[in-house]
Parts: C-alpha cells; sequence; structure tokens
C-alpha cells in the first residue's frame, strides 16, 4: 500500500456521496441496535445453547442466499451505474433480465434441495437441536431462500440506479425491526429455536416484495424506438456474468469465511461455544455497519468514475468515504478492545467467556476499516477474479487455522483465525487496487483519522482500566472520556480531515471544499 496525498473529490460528487452516506449512516445505527437486540432477545429466550442453534441455522441461510445471488447484486450495481453514465439508458431493462432469471431459477431448486436434505444437514451442523426439531427449522429457512436472494438482486439494481433510501428501508431498518419484533412475541409466548427461525424469515418475503416494487419503479419506462439502439440480450449478458460468475464463488466463499468460525466451534465444541463466539461476532457485525452503508453510496460511484477511466476521482471518493468510515466506527472497536467482558456480558450469563475472542475481533476490524471500502473499489474497477482468488485464499486460512486452533482453544481460536484472514484479506485486496486498477488506498488524512480516534479512546480506555478496572463503570467512564477528548481533537484537526467539505457537502452549499 502506498500513502498518497489526498484531494477531497468535487463538490457535487461529495455531497451526493455525504449525503447517501449520512442516510446509510442513519440505517446502519438502526441496524446495529435491532440487530444487537435481536441477539439479547434471542440469547435470553434460548440460551446460549438454543441460541447456538438458531444462528447456526441463520448462518446456513446466509451463506445458501449469498450463493443463490450468483453475484448479480454486484453486477448490476456495476452494470447499470456504468450505463447510466455512458448514456446507455436503454441498456438497463435488458440488463436487470439478464441478471433476474437465473437468479431465480438456481434459488427454486436449491430451495427444495435444502428442504430434501434438511435431516443431513441438521445432523452435520446443528447436532444440539435434536433430530427432529432441527431439521424442521431448516426447512422453514430453505422456503425464503429465493426471496432472500431476489431481494438482495434487486437492491443490487436500485444502488446502481442511485437510489439508497429503498436499500436503508428493506434491509436496515424494514427486516431487522421486524425481526426484533416477532422475536420478542415468540420469546413472550414461550416459543421455540423452530417458532425464532419462522419470525427471522417472514420478514424475508416483505423485503422482496418491496425490493422489486422499487426497482421496478425506478428502471425508465420503454420509450418507442429505444430497441433500435440497445445491444442484444446476449451482447449484454455476456459480459455482466463474466463480472458476475467469478463475484458469485467469492461472494459465497466471503460468507464462509465469516461464518466458518461458528460453525466449526458448532461442530467441534458445541452449541453452547458456538451462541458465546455469535455473540462476539454481533458486535463486529454492527461496528462495520458504517462501512456497509457508505458502501451503498461509493460502489456506484466509484463504478461511474472508473466507467468515465477517471482513477483520481476514484480515488478521491475512496480515500473521503475512508475518512468517514475510521472516524465513525474506530471509537467502538478501540473500546471492545479494552473492555469485550462487560460488553458481551449484556447477553446474559456465560457470554462473557468470550472475551478474548471478542478483543481478537475488534483488533482484525480496526485494521480493515482501515482500509475502507478497498474490495468495493476492486469490483468497482472489474477486478472480480482477482477478489475471488483473494477471498479464497482468505477461506483456506481461516479454516486451516479454524481446525487447528477450535479443538484446543474453543471461540478464541476461532476469533484469531477470523481476525488474521481480516488481516491478510485487506493487504491483498489494497495491493491489488493500487497496482492494478492504480487507485490510491490509503492517504494521509486516512492515517490521521486512526491516530486521533486511536487516541482519544485508547487513552481514556487505558485510564479507566488502570484506574477502576474492566467492568462497565470503567467502560462507561473510558467511553464518557474517550469522547470528550475525540471532540477536541477533531476540533483542533477538522481542516486536515476534511470536515468543514463533509459539513458544506451535508448542508448542499457549492462552497469549494478545504483542501
Amino acid at each position: 500500500m502506498s500513502t498518497a496525498q489526498h484531494r477531497p473529490p468535487p463538490v457535487p460528487a461529495a455531497a451526493g456521496l455525504a449525503r447517501g452516506s449520512a442516510l446509510g449512516m442513519a440505517g446502519a445505527v438502526a441496524n446495529g441496535l435491532l440487530a444487537f437486540a435481536l441477539t439479547v432477545v434471542v440469547g435470553r429466550a434460548l440460551g446460549p445453547a438454543g441460541a447456538g442453534v438458531f444462528f447456526a441455522a441463520a448462518a446456513l441461510f446466509t451463506i445458501a442466499s449469498n450463493t443463490l445471488e450468483l453475484g448479480a447484486d454486484t453486477g448490476l450495481v456495476r452494470a447499470l451505474a456504468a450505463a447510466r453514465a455512458t448514456g446507455r439508458l436503454e441498456d438497463l431493462r435488458p440488463t436487470v433480465r439478464a441478471a433476474v432469471l437465473p437468479v431465480l431459477a438456481a434459488s427454486v431448486l436449491c430451495s427444495a434441495g435444502v428442504a430434501a436434505a434438511a435431516p443431513w444437514l441438521a445432523r452435520t451442523f446443528l447436532p444440539g437441536a435434536g433430530p427432529g426439531g432441527a431439521a424442521d427449522l431448516l426447512r422453514v429457512l430453505a422456503a425464503a431462500l429465493p426471496f432472500g436472494a431476489l431481494t438482495a438482486v434487486a437492491l443490487g439494481g436500485v444502488r446502481g440506479l442511485g437510489r439508497v433510501a429503498p436499500v436503508v428501508l428493506v434491509e436496515n431498518v424494514g427486516k431487522p425491526f421486524s425481526r426484533v419484533v416477532l422475536a420478542a412475541l415468540v420469546a413472550l409466548a414461550g416459543g421455540s429455536a423452530l417458532m425464532m427461525a419462522a419470525a427471522w424469515v417472514l420478514p424475508v418475503l416483505a423485503g422482496a416484495v418491496v425490493a422489486g416494487v422499487q426497482l421496478a419503479r425506478l428502471l425508465p419506462a420503454r420509450r418507442p424506438g429505444a430497441a433500435t439502439g440497445a445491444l442484444p440480450p446476449r451482447a449484454l449478458a455476456a459480459p455482466f456474468w463474466r463480472f458476475s460468475a467469478p463475484r458469485a464463488v467469492a461472494a459465497t466463499v466471503e460468507v464462509l469465511s465469516a461464518t466458518v468460525g461458528l460453525l466449526l466451534v458448532s461442530a467441534l465444541a458445541g452449541s453452547a461455544d458456538a451462541g458465546v463466539y455469535a455473540a462476539a461476532a454481533r458486535y463486529v457485525v454492527a461496528g462495520s455497519l458504517v462501512l456497509t452503508a457508505v458502501r451503498l453510496v461509493a460502489a456506484p460511484a466509484v463504478a461511474q468514475a472508473m466507467a468515465q477511466r477517471d482513477r483520481h476521482a476514484a480515488s478521491d471518493l475512496h480515500l473521503t468515504s475512508t475518512v468517514w468510515v475510521v472516524l465513525a466506527s474506530w471509537p467502538p472497536f478501540v473500546l471492545a478492545l479494552a473492555f469485550p467482558a462487560p460488553l458481551l456480558s449484556a447477553f446474559g450469563p456465560g457470554f462473557e467467556d468470550g472475551a478474548t475472542a471478542l478483543a481478537l475481533l475488534a483488533a482484525g476490524m480496526l485494521v480493515s476499516l482501515a482500509a475502507g471500502n478497498v474490495q468495493t473499489v476492486q469490483l468497482m474497477s472489474g477486478g472480480s477474479g482477482v477478489n475471488l482468488a483473494v477471498v479464497l485464499g482468505s477461506l483456506a486460512v481461516n479454516a486451516g487455522l479454524c481446525l487447528l486452533l477450535v479443538p484446543a482453544h474453543g471461540v478464541t481460536g476461532a476469533a484469531a483465525a477470523w481476525a488474521v484472514c481480516l488481516v491478510l484479506e485487506n493487504l491483498l485486496t489494497a495491493a491489488d487496487v493500487r497496482l492494478r486498477a492504480g487507485v490510491s488506498v490509503v492517504g494521509q488524512p486516512v492515517l490521521l483519522a486512526a491516530a486521533v480516534a486511536g487516541a482519544a479512546y485508547g487513552g481514556g480506555a487505558l485510564a479507566a482500566r488502570t484506574v477502576l478496572g474492566d467492568g462497565a463503570v470503567g467502560l462507561l467512564c473510558a467511553a464518557a472520556s474517550g469522547t470528550l477528548a475525540y471532540a477536541l481533537l477533531l476540533l483542533l484537526a477538522r481542516d486536515r480531515l476534511g470536515l468543514p467539505a463533509l459539513v458544506a457537502a451535508l448542508r448542499g452549499t457549492t462552497t469549494a471544499p478545504t483542501t
């Protein structure tokens, strides 16, 4: 990786990125809080063992759903954004059809296959659930697989058409809120893991309907004579799937890499340890939601810049968004690194056993966040094949380390494996983006943002642990003192971090950003 000077993107691009990211971040906060609430509800209702079964089954659903997207969600973001950037609006509808039909066919077939293989899958991955209940739980999840895959593809099209609000509405607010409400009702009724699974999948069905309607509304109406300028369907489908096919495999591998620890802990150490690991991993998911929120807007913007062969604009967009990601996301992970036990105790008795695992995951995430959405730049610049090679290597390392470490160290071993892979994957991806695509990966404001967040919250955490210990009181004091120090440091470094430009973009002013 190289350190590059950073200039903010032009005002219109910065404004769009800032406003979209602000909306995405608001949704990310809501999603993080709701995901945390769901984990608490499930953990307290089912206990560590029952929660382990539930979250392992949900992990299997996530793997299958991501696989069945066939990479078409990312493919639509890139293809539709590029078509808009080059003025080929007549290609939008045929491209969507080329993406949706294979996903629909594959997901229906897979749903039937999972339902048929449910007893074997239950014996292999959910041994703590009992023979009958686990198979029924998987059948419930299997029924929702086509809806989950089609939702992701439709929302990918929405993003490629430049809209973020429908994605936030469906994925960050609607589905998680509905899951919390339904799970709470199940918990009050004394329901089982099977009923929790039903509560978890019902919002998937509603989300598919909303996503499909939104995409249909955004696509331009058919115009007389437009077909004469459109490329033949095969000419659109071939490059689309050449890009999306490697991404299909890579997306599955990414989910496997993120969940292989949970599945192997469940298989090798038992459901109770899997529940503890799932709770620790939940903090990672919640804390990375800002990264995901910024990606919603950054991906089509970078795709447009690369379609116009403007590498400087792509670099500026990536570096600007990475500064925002670090400023927003580093503080909670610095606190998680210092106070993992009190954070995990919120899930109930027994979950604090994953304190070391959470600390390791937090350390890995600090590195990952400092790289920003570097994988998005890799994909939007056409590097789906290189991305596949990187994530395959990461999965191999993760699975190997888990098999080596989990039998002896349980959740700590699985967390160590995942943390190593987070660092390795981001370093390799950053090197490819810089060398192949010519996009700058690290800029001085990114390093400054990391230093400011680390100093403010790291110093407060060190002082609080020394004086008050690593309990809840120490955590609260560290958060309070760190926030005060952070506000002061941000005020002092505001110009070098480009914060006035961010404020101007959010307000919609046309003042040139501070350089």
